[in-house]
């Protein structure tokens, strides 16, 4: 069996680590893009929460002034 020469073994393992730079790079972009959606879907739901707070209180007050003419 040959050997194959160092200057292709030292390409091949060239190509093999970009390869795996690349999907490094692709899996760190993909979990920052989920993080991201998720904190600022969280954040959402905060501030949609808040939101129905603020509502619940000012229909309450409304409701108690109503009442009270």
């Amino acid at each position: 069996m040959e050997r194959l020469p160092v200057e292709i073994c030292m390409k091949i393992f060239g190509l093999l680590d970009y390869c795996h730079l690349a999907v490094a790079q692709q899996e760190k972009a993909v979990t920052t893009i989920l993080f991201t959606k998720e904190r600022y879907s969280d954040i959402w739901v905060q501030e949609k929460i808040k939101k129905k707070k603020v509502l619940t209180a000012s229909i309450q007050k409304l409701t108690s002034m109503e009442k009270a003419l």
